[in-house]
């Protein structure tokens, strides 16, 4: 059990570090590297265009998205802190 707790602690500490890197920006330059390599691809429809512009320009999505991913970093967290401890406890009192 503690094995599962540990790995459980593991997943979700990476997965809140990588959201923590992606959300510093470290990776922007490469997602607009490749956004512009899709662009000379494939050609924008009007259509695609016209939704983008009303996606980006829709302000009660930004804050949903944003508070989406703040939720999502404090739960990944408080899993991981919590499954690390419980794990770290459970093997101080398989041992002792």
């Amino acid at each position: 059990m503690t094995n599962v707790t540990f790995l459980i602690g593991l997943i979700s500490l990476t997965s809140f570090v990588i959201l923590k890197i992606i959300q510093s920006g470290f990776f922007d330059l490469f997602f607009t590297g490749m956004y512009q390599i899709k662009r000379f691809i494939f050609r924008k429809s009007n259509t695609e265009t016209r939704i983008e512009n009303q996606l980006s320009e829709d302000f009660q999505l930004q804050k949903f998205k944003k508070g989406a991913y703040e939720w999502t970093l404090a739960i990944s967290l408080t899993i991981a802190l919590s499954s690390l401890v419980m794990s770290l406890l459970g093997l101080i009192l398989f041992y002792a």
